[in-house]
């Protein structure tokens, strides 16, 4: 069943024709009195919308933009290019073993992540790659229960046309820049955001073991790692990966903040061999975590929606540590007088169409030899998807 909130109807609507936000909502509550309790207000909305020939759900018979997408909707035909593709899994489910392999695709209306399953892994994975330009055909949207977003499934009848011709999909270079905003600002949706903030509070690192040929994570049966590509490791070839948290805080709100890797050392200004004496000695972070806190720094990344705790968490793909202050302050000043600006014409053009009836801080020194009281680890890192990393 498709799936539509009033305000996604009432976008529709008010997209569709020359009312505005409060001309809208004042039909909804007319129709909500007219029927006396009988529907809800979503179902009033569809009403309202029906009455004013707005075609809420849209058709599957044509190609659609990914802001057209709603969950639940079946058949769908999109041309979209394909920003990142990440590594094939197996899993394991109450129906038995699988596989997946996810992708990020674009098109000039916005993303979103898409999946392939079981034997189309196989059949698709390997005839594209990042960067070209996909036709994909009778996949169904689906709520992402982790991030809160639409995801596109790619299941046992979907098609792929690798670089159809004729089909040109154009990505606005402005949208591959991340878009700053305020932690309070953060949507489940943003895919490339950026904030500027201040560490409040650092966990302790989560090592995890890895096959030192594909750096895949193996498992552990019988005192034995074994990878499911390359066998049996020997414990002293084993690789390591990992993983810290932070929480962030900007002063409208703080949010959980994911650091794989490359961004840990980035953070922290060291070398992949010197973080791994971390976890044989692991008070030896102790006092990379005083020199972190009150440090501020600027991460872009996307936003994932923990279901489970309900909240919104941020995974990082870039970190800039110690921004210039008076810059930053500076873009904050150009980026509040264009949303000005924006408000602004919005409101000129409401107004004219219900007239005419037409539609910082830099790094903060510590004592190096001082310890902090140890912050319990973040233990539900498994929320986060592996793709991340």
């Amino acid at each position: 069943m498709v799936v539509l909130t009033k305000e996604q109807i009432i976008q529709k609507i008010m997209d569709s024709t020359s009312l505005s936000l409060d001309q809208v909502n004042t039909k909804i509550k007319q129709k909500l009195d007219q029927l006396s309790g009988l529907v809800s207000p979503d179902g009033a909305a569809h009403i309202v919308a029906n009455e004013l020939g707005v075609q809420v759900i849209p058709s599957t018979d044509q190609v659609l933009k990914i802001n057209n997408l709603l969950e639940g909707l079946r058949n769908v035909e999109l041309n979209v290019k394909v920003m990142k593709k990440f590594d094939k899994k197996d899993f394991q489910s109450a129906r038995g073993p699988g596989k997946l392999a996810s992708f990020i695709v674009a098109d000039d209306s916005g993303r979103m992540r898409a999946t392939f399953w079981n034997d189309k892994v196989d059949e698709f994975y390997d005839k594209f790659n990042e960067n070209d330009t996909i036709t994909i055909k009778n996949a169904y949207v689906r709520k992402n229960n982790y991030s809160g977003g639409l995801d596109l499934n790619l299941g046992d009848n979907c098609e792929i046309i690798v670089n159809p011709e004729g089909v040109e999909i154009e990505i606005d270079s402005s949208s591959e820049q991340a878009q700053r905003k305020k932690i309070n600002e953060l949507q489940a949706t943003d895919f490339n955001a950026e904030i500027l903030a201040t560490i409040v509070q650092v966990s302790d690192i989560r090592f995890w073991e890895t096959c030192p040929k594909c750096n895949k994570k193996p498992h552990y049966e019988e005192e034995k790692y074994i990878c499911k590509e390359h066998g049996e490791i020997p414990a002293k070839e084993l690789g390591y990966s990992y993983v810290l948290n932070c929480y962030l805080d900007d002063g409208s709100a703080s949010i959980r903040t994911v650091f794989w890797r490359e961004q840990v050392q980035k953070l922290l200004e060291e070398t992949h061999e010197n973080i791994l004496k971390f976890r044989q000695e692991p008070d030896l972070f102790e006092t990379y975590k005083s020199s972190l806190l009150g440090e501020m720094i600027k991460v872009s990344g996307r936003v994932n929606k923990n279901e489970a705790f309900d909240r919104i968490e941020f995974v990082a793909n870039n970190i800039e540590k110690n921004p210039n202050p008076e810059q930053e302050i500076k873009n904050i000043k150009e980026d509040t007088s264009e949303d000005n600006k924006i408000a602004d014409n919005k409101e000129t053009n409401n107004q004219t169409d219900i007239k005419e009836n037409k539609k910082p801080e830099t790094f903060k020194e510590v004592d190096k030899n001082k310890k902090q009281d140890a912050i319990p680890t973040l233990d539900d890192i498994e929320e986060v998807n592996i793709d991340d990393e």
